[in-house]
């Protein structure tokens, strides 16, 4: 079970040529003809297609609003293609720099402005193959330390305090793995370390890790940590696989359940 947890947020970014986005959710969930009935008062149909560029992280992200979207407006689709191709609107999972504002306007729109909105908020976790060990409880200095490579033991004496119910002897070493390209994921981890234990972490919020075994796609890390017991897929988006999330405050501890 996670224990702790910390939002982060995807950006969407888009030609201002007149059109609009909506992303939204709802809970509890409403009935579907409740739903459409309020996407009718707030949405403005139009016609034809528009492609939606969507990195590894967020692949079907563009799909599920496209879906959601033809119920509504039947002359109007979303087609989701590759963060690589050109496209009016592009998703992206940290705040863009000036270089990736610049690389997406040569690309898809030369001649119009641009907006960057913060579209939608995904959980940022980080993953670890080790079957019995679900539900460890992580500190920030846990964390930090596994990033930095400092830790690399599961025997190492901060996560044994922290987790006196596990029998954490005779594993595997703990082998980092990440995304060699800037990662919004990283960014909110190393945020947020740098707000609860900023000592732990002097090098300030990076957007990738330093250590351990890099991949050119989350597809790739994630064929690789399910392959190998012992590795900590750093942060990311792995939801089928045992996790600890963060968010800005410790619960307290808990016994293997």
């Amino acid at each position: 079970m996670s224990r702790l947890s910390q939002g982060s947020r995807g950006i969407v970014l888009t030609a201002l040529v007149g059109g609009g986005l909506l992303l939204a959710g709802c809970t509890p969930p409403m009935p579907p003809d409740v739903l459409a009935a309020r996407a009718e008062a707030q949405i403005t149909c139009g016609t034809g297609n528009v492609d939606v560029a969507v990195p590894d992280e967020f692949v079907g992200v563009a799909d599920s609003v496209g879906m959601a979207l033809t119920s509504v407006c039947a002359d109007q689709t979303v087609t989701e293609v590759p963060i690589t191709d050109p496209a009016p609107v592009a998703i992206v999972g940290q705040t863009p720099s000036d270089q990736v504002v610049n690389d997406f306007q040569a690309a898809s729109c030369p001649t119009d402005s641009i907006i960057v909105i913060p579209s939608f908020a995904y959980p940022v976790t980080m993953a670890y193959n080790v079957i019995g060990l679900e539900g460890l409880v992580f500190t920030p200095e846990i964390v930090a330390g596994i990033l930095s490579g400092s830790i690399t033991s599961w025997e190492d004496p901060a996560i044994v305090e922290q987790n006196p119910d596990f029998d954490l002897t005779l594993l595997p070493d703990i082998a980092v793995m990440s995304v060699e390209t800037p990662q919004g994921s990283v960014e909110a981890m190393t945020s947020w370390i740098v707000q609860q234990s900023p000592s732990s972490w002097p090098q300030g919020v990076v957007s990738t890790l330093d250590v351990g075994e890099k991949f050119a796609t989350q597809a790739d890390l994630i064929a690789e940590m399910v392959a190998v017991e012992g590795s900590d897929g750093g942060p990311a988006h792995l939801h089928s696989l045992h996790r600890v999330t963060l968010r800005y405050r410790k619960l307290p501890r808990q016994g293997h359940r």
